[in-house]
């Protein structure tokens, strides 16, 4: 029988994960650690970081619905299909996701949650919830963190109501669905779709949902961040929205690909009308977000390394334990320890094929979390170079 608790692989055949237990085979690729991460449930412990900065979104949104109960535990239809990404996306190998078995995955996304969410008849939700990739190491990158997911469905008339004139002039659609729905496998990639907006939407419509995301999304960052917070928007690629984009802010951080300052903190877009076809939907429009709690926690607390939020110091979590939580709160380093570089090599076979050397990466990372849990601050620097036909890699830990 599986604990309440305690989250355990009980046979080579099954996984036991909150009380539920699942069939394994050949694509598990869960680690010990990453088990046992699934059970902190970090987002829902009051005055806990993650906690402070979600009220204070959901208190932004204060009047749509807020969902915090959908499983971790999805298939790979909510995943991945229902989201229109295509079979061969770099996020469904296994290189980059949580597999529980073949069709069984831990969410990369809340996005996950949305089909199901506007089926059920809901016009404007946010899901918060826990989210699981196997990514790079360092400080704001880790296998488990929280989203933030919204989504806003409008009718003609809710979309038009503030614009006159319009609400009788304009349509949403330049034609209807069709009659006869086809398979969403069949609905064309986002690239492959006009600049600016998708075939069944107005101008006027594509025009208006972009004003009402971004302006919404604007005034949240500047209402947490403070009015003078230095913001911008880039274009972005996202299989389920088109057109779409990134909200990044200044934060000084300079980690990863993030060279210059800028944080990327969102992304969002239109949602595919193709989606909302398939919900039953196919009257309305709708755009959709997702945030990372922990890069605006960093941002809004001072925070400098994402793997802080799972400290157990209560010389980390007595600083956030407030009355108020509006109360300004800034971040106080609990250690002065001096980094320690380190170098580490490897002779390895050949690993020329396409995915060799990615899946190396992302299994190295999995034994350094094991090994070291959060003490390593960053793995970077990979040198690679043949010697006498073998492939020798070069690993720097820092």
């Amino acid at each position: 029988m599986c604990s309440t608790s305690v989250i355990s692989r009980e046979s080579s055949k099954k996984v036991c994960i909150r009380s539920v237990e699942y069939e394994t085979d050949k694509w598990y690729n869960l680690s010990p650690k990453t088990l046992d991460l699934i059970s902190r449930n970090l987002h829902n412990q009051e005055h806990h970081p993650l906690w402070l900065i979600k009220q204070r979104i959901v208190d932004f949104f204060y009047r749509v619905r807020l969902s915090t109960s959908c499983n971790r535990v999805v298939s790979t239809f909510q995943n991945f299909d229902s989201l229109l990404v295509r079979s061969d996306h770099v996020s469904r190998r296994p290189t980059d996701t949580y597999y529980i078995n073949q069709n069984t995955c831990l969410r990369s996304h809340t996005s996950a949650h949305e089909m199901e969410l506007i089926k059920s008849g809901l016009n404007a939700f946010i899901t918060v919830g826990d989210v699981y990739r196997r990514d790079d190491i360092d400080a704001l990158h880790y296998p488990v963190f929280h989203q933030l997911e919204g989504v806003r469905l409008f009718s003609k008339e809710e979309l038009f109501q503030d614009v006159p004139g319009m609400s009788n002039a304009s349509d949403l659609f330049n034609f209807e669905a069709p009659a006869v729905l086809p398979p969403l496998s069949e609905a064309p990639p986002s690239s492959d779709l006009p600049d600016g907006r998708q075939p069944r939407h107005s101008p006027e419509t594509a025009r208006l949902l972009e004003i009402q995301l971004k302006s919404v999304l604007e005034d949240l960052a500047l209402n947490l961040f403070g009015k003078d917070t230095p913001i911008r928007w880039v274009p972005a690629y996202f299989p389920f929205t088109n057109p779409s984009f990134e909200l990044e802010v200044h934060t000084g951080m300079v980690t990863g690909n993030d060279t210059d300052g800028w944080t990327e903190m969102l992304g969002c877009g239109i949602l595919r009308q193709e989606i909302l076809d398939h919900c039953g939907a196919s009257d309305k429009v709708a755009y959709a977000f997702g945030l990372g709690l922990e890069r605006w926690a960093m941002k809004l607390y001072g925070i400098p390394d994402i793997r802080l939020f799972w400290s157990k110091d209560e010389g980390f979590l007595h600083q956030f334990k407030v009355d108020d939580i509006n109360k300004p709160i800034t971040f106080k380093a609990v250690s002065n320890y001096p980094p320690c570089p380190m170098d580490i090599s490897f002779w390895l076979p050949d690993m020329s094929a396409s995915d060799s050397h990615l899946e190396f990466e992302r299994d190295f990372y999995e034994i350094v979390r094991e090994a070291a849990g959060d003490l390593v601050e960053q793995v970077s620097g990979w040198l690679i170079f043949y010697l006498q036909n073998k492939l020798q890699g070069t690993f720097r830990s820092t």
